[in-house]
């Protein structure tokens, strides 16, 4: 056999191991792909788009709260009695501050395309975080009404907004507030191109 031949059945032979090597790592890589297990991972994109709405507020609730005092007020010869009735405008816009998501609080599932959103809860987005409006207020007294202290006023006005989240409350409006939250975020999150949504919301 001449050295020409010799050399390329060395060669062939080099050509075929490297090949079949080859090959076999290409099948092995395939295989730890296969096996590796979806993760859920977070999408800061998501996030940084969802934040950007910051504070979400979808509902507004109103009522007027009425609120009586009675005062004994001395005299000269006898002691008289004032009543005073005071009617507070009450507001509350309910919503979520999105700005407060967290990378963690969004994740993906890889390998069927879900979203899962963890959402902060459902609290009063006030800009001033008054709900009594003191300036609309409207007073009527059968006296004097130099005998109310600015103590007295507050004290009813305190009840006033008292009165106003307890009534709120037991409507259920921060329950209504809570699935508004999530119907919005969800059309949002549609409006992106994702189907499969999951939001969570924390319950009162």
């Amino acid at each position: 056999m001449s050295k020409k031949n010799l050399f390329r059945i060395v060669l062939l032979v080099v050509i075929i191991l490297v090949a079949g090597f080859a090959g076999y790592r290409w099948a092995s890589m395939e295989d730890d792909e296969a096996s590796r297990e979806p993760v859920m991972e977070p999408t800061a994109v998501i996030v940084d788009e969802v934040r950007a709405i910051a504070q979400l507020s979808v509902l507004t609730c109103y009522k007027d709260m009425v609120v009586s005092r009675e005062k004994k007020v001395p005299g000269i010869l006898f002691d008289s009695k004032c009543r005073i009735t005071v009617v507070y405008p009450c507001r509350m816009n309910l919503g979520v501050d999105l700005s407060e998501l967290r990378n963690e609080d969004v994740q993906i599932d890889a390998s069927t395309g879900r979203i899962t959103v963890q959402l902060p809860p459902v609290r009063m987005l006030n800009k001033d975080g008054k709900v009594v409006d003191e300036l609309a207020r409207k007073s009527i007294s059968d006296g004097d009404t130099k005998v109310w202290t600015p103590v007295d006023m507050k004290s009813m006005r305190d009840e006033a907004e008292r009165r106003f989240l307890d009534q709120c409350k037991r409507e259920g409006v921060y329950t209504k507030a809570r699935q508004k939250v999530i119907d919005t975020v969800g059309r949002m999150l549609q409006s992106i191109g994702y189907q499969n949504i999951t939001i969570l919301s924390p319950e009162d």
